[in-house]
């Protein structure tokens, strides 16, 4: 869910904050026990701190637990040279616990607020992120370097940001989740994260520094939201976690771009190991009664859900997305009333890329990029060397799964994969069914004369090429090598691509 509020660099914020070496989260955890706090574990801990947080704490036993106090900031090589917002150190304040079974659980009531400045496109920008009644705990595991289990909460988020053009404003209230952890093949981490919050709020006001469309009077945006519960889950498989945290830890105590060019050859070799594994990485949420309004008019939705998936598995690696909504009503003042038969109100469309090689893309990232000196890290003719073994294996495919449009005219279904080859031409056969296909084109018929004039010869044609399935007219489109283009296996022609 905060895929959906909160942005990746304030996520990286609120999670590198409690603790740079602690990834999850659930406070109904069963725990192992406590053991008694001691000097030398004091030492263990603030030793920890320095590797993986590049900062000295103050570590103090106590009974069972390591009263931890200390300020994060992010190392300004881990934004390389494209960073425009910097954090202000992050004070935190902790208690640790030694489990018997060789965990330590992290327990954290309270944050203070999460602030960054900078410039974007010349403006300055503030942003704030709360989080009032914050509270985690967690069991983080060495043999795993991730977290075995947890859980966080915050009564509310709130989101601000800020600039002489913008003012966003973004409340999460009943915000909750949990994270568990286990080892996978190969020395791997495995790691599922829940989320949920109880409702939102939304407000944007913009003032653009061109108008929309060339001649047109400059108008500011305007944009208000309320969405009510929401939920999400992410999981990452085949992490290598150890490589991952040795990377950290290399970029902890090499916080300086300059830090990391005089140490180029270690810098590549443990980003080699990091980027060694074939990770998969999935996400899906799910919301109801989103509202959304504008000077214009508004649009709602009963309920909202989308899907994202990533795979890394050399030449077959794979990115899928879906988004689904239903229940879709736009006011007047966005659709005129001569269209409201048309506007869909559901929609369930989904596309999968796969073919490319992200591990090979990988490789010669980390073999091409130059860290001496403030330019980019990857050169012009670089990044092409770098997308050439992205896309060199082939062929790309591109498949829309099974995705569907209704409006009260209109019921759509569409389905099919074409292949492309860098440098060659793009192959594929797509199926479009159309329920009540008739009383669609009766409608479409009301939209003045004309659209008539444009539409009614188009549709004849496509009906006189379209094959009947029950209550349906069903059109397989095919592009072949040889370049012809069908339809239900008639030629129409050579393809103009």
């Amino acid at each position: 869910m905060t895929g959906m509020f909160l942005p990746s660099l304030r996520r990286v914020a609120l999670l590198s904050s409690a603790a740079a070496f602690v990834f999850g989260l659930h406070a109904s955890a069963a725990w192992a026990g406590d053991l008694p706090a001691t000097p030398d574990g004091a030492a263990k801990v603030a030793a920890a701190f320095k590797t993986y947080g590049g900062v000295d704490a103050d570590v103090k036993a106590d009974g069972k637990a390591y009263l931890v106090s200390y300020a994060f900031t992010a190392p300004a090589s881990l934004m390389g040279s494209a960073q425009t917002l910097k954090f202000d150190p992050i004070k935190v304040d902790l208690k640790i616990f030694a489990q018997d079974d060789g965990g330590w659980r992290v327990e954290v009531a309270g944050l203070p607020p999460i602030t960054a400045k900078g410039t974007i496109d010349g403006d300055p920008v503030a942003e704030t992120v709360t989080l009032s009644g914050f509270k985690k705990s967690v069991v983080y595991d060495p043999a795993i370097f991730g977290p075995r289990s947890g859980g966080f909460s915050a009564d509310k988020v709130l989101i601000a940001v800020t600039s002489p053009r913008l003012n966003e404003n973004v409340e999460v209230s009943g915000f909750k989740g949990s994270v568990t952890g286990a080892a996978g093949a190969g020395g791997t981490l495995t790691t599922a994260v829940h989320e949920s919050g109880d409702g939102f709020t939304f407000k944007l006001s913009a003032d653009p520094k061109e108008p929309a469309k060339p001649g047109a009077a400059k108008e500011p945006i305007e944009v208000t939201g309320k969405g009510g519960a929401t939920s999400g889950d992410f999981k990452a498989d085949g992490l290598k976690s150890k490589a991952l945290a040795d990377l950290w830890a290399f970029m902890i105590a090499h916080p300086q771009r300059a830090d990391l060019a005089a140490n180029e050859p270690a810098f590549k070799a443990l980003l080699t190991s990091a980027a060694a594994g074939t990770p998969t990485f999935a996400s899906t949420f799910q919301g109801d009664a989103y509202a959304f309004s504008t000077a214009k008019g508004a649009v709602t939705f009963d309920k909202a859900g989308g899907a994202f998936g990533l795979g890394e598995n050399g030449p077959q690696s794979h990115f899928e997305e879906r988004f689904k909504f239903s229940g879709i009503s736009l006011s007047e003042g966005l659709v005129p009333p001569l269209y409201k038969d048309i506007v869909p109100t559901s929609v369930d469309i989904g596309v999968k890329i796969s073919g490319f090689d992200l591990s090979a893309a990988a490789q010669e990232w980390i073999a091409d990029i130059k860290l001496a000196g403030d330019g980019p890290w990857l050169a012009k003719e670089d990044s092409d060397k770098v997308s050439a073994k992205l896309t060199g294996a082939g062929p790309i495919a591109i498949e829309i799964p099974s995705s569907h449009l209704v409006s009260p005219v209109l019921d759509v279904t569409i389905d099919g994969r074409a292949d492309y080859q860098v440098g060659g031409k793009p192959v594929g056969k797509f199926t479009i069914r159309i329920r009540n296909f008739d009383k669609s084109v009766e409608a479409l018929n009301t939209l003045g004369p004309e659209a008539q004039q444009k539409l009614v010869p188009m549709l004849a044609m496509a009906k006189g090429l379209g094959k009947a399935d029950g209550d349906s007219l069903v059109w397989v489109c095919e592009l072949g090598a040889d370049r012809v283009m069908k339809v239900n296996g008639l030629p129409l022609g050579k393809a103009p691509i």
